[in-house]
């Protein structure tokens, strides 16, 4: 009788090219409870049984042969399970499934599902067909479920037999095929993520029935080098970042779960950098042209950086706009009326360059243009300056004009004081004729008194003191014997040089006390914001040179003659300040 099974299982496995492949399922449970049967899907019993009804329609023992047989078994066999009678009961074996660890099936978790009323006990062995060879796979054991890892490729059968405690046994035997391991690559697919193809997502299409990992690489066929990208990644996709133009070799070596290897390449080329600067376009953010968005039009292959830069063209002076953006856009303010380039470079990721530049005009500025027809608007106003600390914009009504300066001159008197106490031929507790350094300077921009600048004068000589002026770029004060001069453009040019350097302890010092100065009825009374002035007034002479702390900060120096009050100061003042 086993030797007909044997035959008949053979018979089947060889003309149906049997291969068990259901779907995986769940592990089966081992409830041994009378009802408790082995959940199954339809597809997986349908499988199991079909396969069970092919090399065993009504299996009662496993496959035997005749100790006289021919093809005697017992002659190749290491292990044959002992022959078991059929018992009527309860006990019922109703088919196998199964839950494969790998592709090829070499490592599979089998389950058969059973009822009975009472506790079982499984052995579980496998045939050899290749071998003619029985072995065990599990003895004795309460679980309906074996794990099966078979030693090569071929046809086997897995052969269950299971005993209830009362001594009932029934069997039950499928056919299992494991395949030998297959991998084929079948080509390549990407994704580029830049334009020159310098950086891309690359895949390789592939069938198996093994569990892959796969090792990619590139090479550079300028430098004869390899370069690794990903080594045993489970992933047939990859991220190539190559590093120059040229011609590329990619790689990829795919490898089964036992060593078995195929490869695949193909060849890549990254284009060289190109970049084309086409024309520039732009949008007005005020009519006159003083601020606007400035954009490039161009054509590459690669990312781009650019840097944006203007050439002052009254100035001489080139100045940065933006470093190394991505952006093709900037806005531009420019810092005054006047005649501009505007120029940008392009550079592409291997340093490739393009220039692109145009002229651009700034007729006026809104607010600015009407600054000089405020001066303008008094004869009365002899010379007059306006300075933007945020913008650098500036606008001057006899800028260069000597004119008498009152006590204004006293700002270029703290610079000479200042520059002795920081050399150390004095400080602030030197002796003057009416006390120290300290109280005739507090006591000269408070109250514009005149007995610590005249003494500085007479003690130090005009002399040193204007050849000390003129080497800092100013005209000095005592050009004429009879009065002290200066210009609108000394005296916004010495409170800008205040205004940059109010670090200074000293500095800072002069700006406080010039917040704090008692004649306040020209800028400050104007202007209505927090302003550090200096005021000076002699005969009809008004004059007041102050720093604006407005939201804009500026300076405003306003020269008159022919007044003898600051209302004229005051009014001009307050006209500019309700420009800005």
């Amino acid at each position: 009788m086993m030797k007909k099974i044997i035959m008949l299982a053979l018979i089947v496995l060889s003309s149906t090219s049997l291969v068990v492949s259901a779907t995986d399922s769940s592990s089966l449970s081992e409830d041994k409870r009378t009802q408790n049967m082995v959940a199954e899907t339809a597809s997986t019993t349908e499988a199991a049984m079909s396969n069970s009804s092919q090399s065993n329609q009504k299996p009662t023992s496993p496959p035997q042969t005749s100790e006289n047989s021919e093809d005697n078994a017992s002659q190749t066999t290491t292990d044959t399970p002992p022959k078991k009678e059929p018992s009527s009961g309860t006990l019922s074996l109703n088919g196998m499934t199964w839950q494969k660890n790998t592709g090829t099936g070499s490592d599979v978790n089998i389950g058969v599902a059973y009822q009975s009323k009472s506790d079982v006990i499984f052995n579980w062995q496998y045939y050899d067909i290749s071998n003619k060879t029985w072995e065990t796979i599990n003895s004795n054991t309460a679980s309906n479920w074996i794990t099966f890892k078979a030693p090569h490729v071929g046809q086997y059968l897995i052969h269950v037999y299971g005993t209830t405690a009362e001594g009932e046994t029934k069997e039950y035997t499928i056919g299992w095929n494991v395949e030998p391991e297959t991998a084929v690559l079948k080509g390549m697919t990407w994704q580029t993520l830049e334009k020159n193809a310098s950086k891309a997502n690359i895949g390789v299409a592939y069938t198996s029935n093994s569990k892959l990992t796969f090792t990619w690489q590139y090479y550079d066929i300028t430098k004869k080098e390899w370069h690794i990208v990903a080594k045993d990644t489970t992933s047939n996709w990859m991220t190539v970042t190559l590093p120059r133009s040229g011609q590329y070799l990619i790689h990829v070596e795919a490898k089964t779960e036992s060593g078995k290897t195929v490869t695949y390449d193909i060849g890549w080329n990254v284009a060289a950098d190109t970049v084309n600067l086409t024309g520039m376009t732009w949008q007005h953010l005020k009519k006159d042209a003083s601020s606007a968005n400035i954009g490039i039009a161009y054509t590459s292959n690669s990312n781009l950086t650019f840097t944006w830069q203007y050439y002052d063209i009254a100035k001489k002076e080139w100045h940065q706009i933006l470093k190394d953006t991505t952006s093709n856009w900037i806005t531009f303010n420019s810092p005054h009326y006047g005649q501009y380039l505007i120029h940008v470079e392009a550079r592409t990721k291997e340093g490739t360059t393009a220039t692109y530049s145009i002229g651009w005009q700034v007729f006026s500025k809104d607010g600015l243009g009407e600054i000089l027809p405020i001066f303008n608007s008094s004869n009365n106003v002899m010379s007059a300056g306006y300075y933007n600390l945020v913008t650098g914009e500036s606008v001057y009504k006899n800028g260069k004009s000597l004119v008498t300066s009152a006590s204004t001159y006293k700002l270029f008197i703290a610079l000479y004081v200042f520059d002795l106490i920081e050399s150390g031929r004095a400080n602030w507790n030197t002796r003057f004729s009416n006390g120290t350094f300290m109280t005739g300077f507090y006591d000269m921009i408070i109250n514009s008194g005149n007995a610590f600048p005249e003494w500085v004068k007479s003690n130090y000589g005009y002399n040193n003191i204007d050849s000390f002026l003129k080497s800092k770029g100013y005209a000095g004060i005592y050009n004429y014997s009879d009065r002290a001069t200066t210009s609108a453009e000394d005296l916004v040019k010495i409170l800008k040089y205040y205004y940059t350097n109010s670090s200074n302890s000293n500095i800072n010092y002069l700006l406080d006390l010039m917040k704090k100065q008692n004649y306040r009825s020209g800028i400050p009374s104007g202007t209505g914001v927090i302003t550090a002035d200096k005021v000076g007034f002699l005969w009809d002479i008004r004059n007041d040179a102050g720093i604006v702390y407005s939201s804009q900060a500026y300076i405003l120096v306003v020269m008159t003659n022919g007044q003898y009050k600051f209302d004229l100061i005051a009014n001009i003042s307050k006209r500019v300040q309700s420009v800005q």
